[in-house]
């Protein structure tokens, strides 16, 4: 007869199979002994009895069975955690072994929290990338708390999240940004000089702020004597540099995320001119009556915004200056009306043609504000641009394709017209159907919207050199601009931790992962 303690010490040193481990997980999963077998492609009653073994090593009851199905018992809970992270292990070993002896670099397998999905697969898993082209990545994008949770079990070796969240005991820390905070905003909501401001100059100031946050910057408020002017409050600081980014307040998040919203602006609002009592004049004063072209609103009514200047045009297109002098054409964004020329930023001259071959050219000789248009002279011009200075194409005018035709960029050029500068496009493509010049000039904002009550036509000469049938029409628009400034205050650790659990040693893959953040920051 074997002795009670060698009997106590066999069944101790007792190794658990771990194809039972498995299907112990499908049984916790599914709630159900038939579903998990059929899951695990198992008999039922191999199943059941394999549970009754797990159940008799351990010493305890891990399954509670009732008329509504399967659950875990208290130490079922704690035996299905463990039985994952022994699997993990297992999987991990397995992984490692065939690396080596097969001589494939491997699964990187990474944890990374929203807030930091963007900066990480911009810059770290891109330099990666080119130093191991041919690892497989496993992201699993997940809230911080669950990154965590997936370093302990081994769905994960290496975690990335923000320094919010209070990591667990049993992490290292890799590596820990130095991040500060920032205001960012778009257009013109704050007139601050500098890079930097205090929160003495956020005082009425429309703020929208993540939830996680709103404690400390209402104290920080409070120790410049006021409350803050909060008009957003998300979850998630990338929602709120979104309100921002629609002019809805100022956001104040992470630099790193404010400066990737700075490499973007996007149009919120257009609209074109109505051309129903558009002016048309040839350089010597003759006034044509063009056909006009027309597009429909929102609501499917035609508006006629275009007019068609033939072959050998050279003149003048004055459009009315008032209330009506815009519509609305489709419903992708809300428009701008001249009752609302206070955001007005950019114009869009928009060019259409047909039968254009390629080399073909046409130019914009001027833009002016004026009263009319007699004997060949305009009555009363200001000018917006007359092309007479040198021109900054990337900053104050962009060709731009409607993305929708895919066609070639026009390539614009400074060039001489009767003495005097033009801009001029050279049609790039024989199939070339529509493109956009983006005027985004200084004298929009500076020249134009003040001196629009005293004039009454907006008037722009178009050169139409050789191509057969030219539509031409002029837009307003609003374009958003961010802006970024740094806080002084050093208020928040908004900073990106990388983690591991500690008692996992690291891939070679892993490892390199990780020390791609220290390369890149020292």
């Amino acid at each position: 007869m074997i002795p009670y303690y060698a009997f106590k010490k066999r069944q101790t040193e007792k190794s658990m199979n771990t194809s039972f481990l498995k299907n112990f997980i499908a049984v916790a999963e599914e709630k159900s002994i038939s579903a998990a077998a059929r899951r695990e492609h198992i008999a039922q009653s191999a199943l059941s009895l394999q549970l009754k073994t797990l159940e008799d090593e351990a010493g305890c009851e891990l399954l509670i069975r009732s008329r509504y199905g399967i659950s875990l018992s208290d130490q079922g809970e704690i035996f299905y955690h463990y039985a994952r992270r022994i699997l993990g292990l297992e999987n991990e070993m397995k992984s490692r072994v065939e690396e080596i002896s097969t001589g494939v670099t491997g699964i990187l397998r990474v944890g990374i929290s929203s807030s930091c999905l963007l900066p990480v697969t911009e810059n770290q898993l891109r330099c990666f990338g080119r130093k191991f082209p041919d690892a497989v990545y496993e992201i699993y994008e997940r809230p911080s708390a669950e990154v965590l949770t997936a370093l302990r079990t081994g769905t994960v070796e290496v975690g990335v999240i923000k320094s919010t969240s209070v990591p667990m005991a049993d992490m290292y820390t890799h590596y820990k940004s130095v991040e500060p905070t920032a205001v960012l905003f778009s257009n013109n909501l704050l007139s601050h000089k500098g890079d930097s401001i205090s929160f003495a100059d956020l005082k009425d100031v429309p703020l929208c702020v993540a939830r996680r946050s709103l404690e400390v910057i209402k104290y920080m408020c409070s120790t410049f004597g006021y409350e803050p002017n909060i008009v957003a409050v998300s979850e998630q600081h990338d929602t709120a540099a979104g309100f921002a980014h629609s002019c809805r307040g100022a956001a104040i998040v992470p630099i790193t995320l404010a400066r990737r919203y700075l490499q973007y602006s996007f149009e919120g609002k257009r609209s074109y001119f109505n051309t129903d009592r558009v002016k048309v004049f040839t350089k010597d004063g003759k006034r044509l009556y063009p056909q006009l072209c027309d597009a429909p609103n929102a609501s499917g009514q035609k508006h006629k915004c275009s007019v068609m200047l033939d072959k050998g045009f050279d003149g003048y297109v004055l459009y009315p200056l008032d209330m009506d002098a815009t519509v609305p054409i489709s419903t992708a964004d809300s428009r701008v009306g001249l009752n609302d020329l206070s955001e007005t930023t950019n114009f869009v001259f928009d060019f259409r043609f047909s039968g254009a071959k390629k080399g073909n050219k046409y130019s914009l000789g001027g833009i002016y504000l004026a009263n009319g248009f007699e004997d060949g002279v305009l009555q009363d011009p200001v000018v917006m641009d007359d092309f007479s200075s040198d021109l900054t194409f990337a900053n104050d005018y962009r060709a731009e394709n409607l993305s929708m035709y895919g066609q070639h960029m026009p390539a614009m050029v400074s060039t001489h017209h009767d003495g005097k500068r033009v801009l001029t496009m050279n049609v790039p493509a024989n199939d070339q159907y529509v493109d956009i010049i983006d005027c985004s000039a200084p004298w929009v904002s500076s020249s134009f919207v003040p001196s629009l009550n005293k004039h009454r036509y907006l008037a722009v000469r178009v050169i139409n050199n050789d191509i057969p049938h030219l539509a031409f029409s002029v837009g307003i628009a609003q374009i958003n601009h961010p802006h970024l400034l740094r806080i002084e205050e050093n208020f928040l650790d908004t900073s990106m931790l990388v983690l591991s659990c500690t008692d996992r040693p690291l891939s070679s893959l892993a490892q390199a992962f990780v020390d791609q953040f220290n390369d890149q920051n020292k």
